[in-house]
């Protein structure tokens, strides 16, 4: 299995999650929703949750790199870097689309979505509607809480994760942080059902059981890091649970199932019992990823390694960052196209065709004159 800190086929797996979130959000989603038909695309949501077991995943693989080099993390760096990474796109989106937010729909609406979009905070928004009477729900920038959630769980990990090293395992080949995986798993469960039950509709946004999603994908990282593994052998159980999990994640049929399992759950709206079919997806995602990674997978890095999923998956960032604003524009009324179409299904398959497009230039414009130029600066850091 490869080590790099970049692999081409993530790339395609961004671009695959980003596609179905947009087919989850588009007018033709919505209107199948309204006719209660089974075939939907709600599971497009799933997307998010793969997008952050990846983000895990590659946040622990960089920085167990540094830790096993150094002995600590650049604290500096890291944050500098993350900032160029995400604030040029978001200053496009405040310029592109918020302003006009500011015309076509109302000052408070462009002061909330600017608001919750550049402080990150949109996983949050009834506790700041609570206290804050001139803010309302960002209508254009809803979607911002999966961004919101990531970066809080960032501003979070490179403590934690030193505060593990240097203080669970002390840099002893005895202990490794996989002695922690099965009281893990416990613990996201427990957090998951509780969650459900007692936040109700509102625990899909918690950021809570969501930082486990993350810490899933951190956990795929530990397990097959030869480097760490090899240093830090851990307990006998810890040993035999590791040869168990590279044995099931590495097996073909594990991902038969996990991608057989992913078409169902995208165009079919079931409810499950408790929401326990996000830690399902979670272990899918993260199945999905070891096996982009092993480059002994021929038949899927065929697919993964075509070169407009690649393409895509680096501009994923600001596909889903733009997209949204745009789908509501024309859900809310705000913007209306210059013709008449009955039928309803039509209507929606042209507004999302715009709508996509659109965003895919917007995306690719920024990518290249603006967020190319920051990705360069970042990597001068490196």
């Amino acid at each position: 299995m490869s080590h790099n800190t970049y692999y081409p086929r993530l790339d395609s797996i961004r671009a695959i999650a980003v596609l179905a979130v947009f087919l989850c959000h588009s007018e033709i989603s919505r209107q199948l929703s309204v006719d209660k038909s089974p075939f939907q695309f709600s599971g497009g949501t799933y997307g998010v949750d793969v997008f952050f077991v990846l983000s895990g995943y590659l946040i622990t693989t960089i920085l167990l790199k540094e830790i096993l080099q150094t002995g600590t993390i650049n604290k500096s760096r890291f944050y500098l870097n993350r900032a160029l990474r995400l604030f040029p796109a978001i200053g496009v989106a405040l310029i592109l689309m918020v302003i006009p937010i500011y015309f076509i729909a109302d000052k408070t609406q462009a002061l909330s979505n600017s608001f919750f979009l550049v402080t990150y905070t949109g996983d949050i928004v009834p506790l700041f509607l609570h206290f804050f009477k001139n803010l309302q729900f960002p209508v254009f920038f809803g979607h911002s809480w999966s961004l919101a959630v990531e970066e809080q769980f960032y501003l979070l990990y490179t403590f934690v994760l030193l505060f593990a090293f240097h203080y669970y395992t002390k840099f002893s080949s005895k202990k490794n942080l996989l002695d922690t995986f099965p009281t893990f798993n416990i613990l996201f469960l427990v957090l998951l059902i509780a969650s459900s039950i007692i936040l109700k509709d509102r625990y899909y946004k918690f950021f809570g059981w969501r930082f486990f999603e993350i810490f899933f994908g951190c956990y795929t990282a530990l397990f097959f890091n030869m480097a760490y593994n090899r240093i830090y052998t851990g307990s006998p159980k810890t040993q035999k649970i590791t040869r168990f999990i590279n044995k099931i994640y590495t097996n073909r049929y594990s991902l038969v199932i996990t991608l057989i399992l992913f078409g169902y759950f995208l165009f079919f709206n079931t409810k499950y019992f408790l929401n326990l079919n996000f830690y399902l997806i979670t272990i899918m995602a993260s199945i999905l990823i070891v096996n982009a990674v092993n480059v002994e997978n021929r038949g899927l890095n065929k697919i993964l390694n075509n070169k407009t999923l690649v393409y895509l998956g680096k501009r994923s960032y600001g596909i889903y960052l733009y997209h949204y604003p745009l789908l509501a524009s024309i859900e809310y009324g705000y913007v209306k196209f210059p013709f008449t179409i009955k039928n309803v299904y039509e209507k929606a398959f042209i507004d999302d065709s715009i709508c996509f497009l659109l965003t895919l230039l917007i995306a690719i414009l920024s990518y290249q004159y603006i967020e190319k130029y920051f990705l360069k600066l970042k990597r001068s850091f490196a």
